[in-house]
């Protein structure tokens, strides 16, 4: 069987490849030819590239020609980037694009990979897959997903034989998301912390994630979805664990809320002035301080019997990749 992996140079994307290799599957990267390969370095040989794009149709058909199941993992994924445009034509308009490109190819079989951004916050209840878009969206980035998992539902309406995956917030080895929190952790420079210490944050280890997909693409019923998410836990439960973990002091000092939401509105400004992403603004210091609810991944496991590992384990093993990693680096 011939997979097409989008996304396959960016972390969750890699990982898949990795995954769909170790069982033996033939794979094809579909990849920018302007793409950083360095997390494919080590499987280049074993794999297939095809270079296409997202906004480029005809390129879509080609790298679509032969393909017996899609995993559409690529997505722009900044979280209060000014350029809403490029979040629009990269999540909802490119998703769009391959979905349609998938029906005219007649691809057996598609998987997207939404995100739990579309589940929305502000929930103090448990959520499920049914409870897409009831809650307030945090945003862009959440806007443009659920635009496309509306565009999913319409291309499974019109014959597609598609399924998604929502997995929750992704945490593994050289990560760019946690990857900062658990460098800056375990190097001693985590000093001071800001957010709702309190709020939960639904986590899932790469592996699981990727294992999920492969799990909903044997065994998922089209046009439904499916959260994977490994554990509920706080902010201030994750900082605890690794202190455990390490033997490092998780910062105690919290930034006052009103200083991390006027240095937002600055850093914000700041980046529209010179037209640049900052790590902090208003949409990401909203997220920080907002409740998130807990989700259920239920469906997943009773459906396809996806068993992800035991979330203190996992945390544990990458809390100390991050720990050798850096060791190594001081001698």
């Amino acid at each position: 069987m011939k997979n097409l992996v989008t996304g396959a140079s960016g972390f969750l994307g890699s990982n898949l490849v990795k995954h769909l290799l170790m069982r033996n599957e033939q794979v094809i990267v579909m990849v920018r030819p302007t793409s950083n390969l360095r997390r494919l370095e080590d499987v280049k040989d074993k794999v297939e590239i095809r270079f296409g794009s997202l906004e480029d149709y005809n390129s879509l058909l080609r790298s679509l020609q032969g393909v017996d199941r899609l995993y559409h993992v690529a997505g722009n994924v900044r979280i209060g980037s000014f350029k809403k445009e490029e979040l629009f034509r990269d999540n909802v308009t490119g998703s769009e694009n391959i979905f349609n490109a998938a029906l005219e190819m007649n691809i057996p079989e598609v998987i997207y990979v939404s995100s739990i951004s579309i589940l929305g916050s502000d929930a103090e209840h448990v959520v499920n897959e049914n409870d897409v878009g009831q809650g307030r969206i945090l945003s862009t980035y959440g806007e443009t997903k659920l635009a496309a998992y509306y565009t999913f539902k319409e291309a499974n309406k019109r014959g597609l034989n598609i399924k998604t995956a929502i997995p929750s917030n992704i945490f593994g080895p050289d990560d760019p998301n946690f990857g900062r929190l658990f460098k800056h952790f375990v190097q001693k420079r985590l000093k001071v912390i800001a957010g709702n210490l309190n709020a939960n944050i639904g986590m899932i280890h790469v592996d699981g994630v990727c294992e999920g997909i492969i799990q909903i693409a044997e065994s998922g019923r089209p046009g439904e979805s499916y959260i994977l998410n490994m554990e509920n836990i706080t902010l201030g439960e994750i900082l605890m664990l690794a202190e455990r973990i390490t033997g490092i002091r998780a910062p105690r000092f919290k930034v006052p809320k009103p200083i991390v939401k006027g240095a937002a509105i600055l850093l914000d400004l700041i980046g529209r002035i010179v037209r640049k992403d900052i790590l902090l603004n208003r949409q990401s210091a909203r997220v920080l301080y907002t409740t998130h609810p807990v989700f259920d991944s239920s469906k997943a496991q009773k459906e396809l019997n996806w068993k992800p590992a035991p979330f203190d384990k996992s945390f544990s093993e990458v809390i100390k990749w991050y720990q050798e990693k850096y060791e190594r680096r001081k001698t």
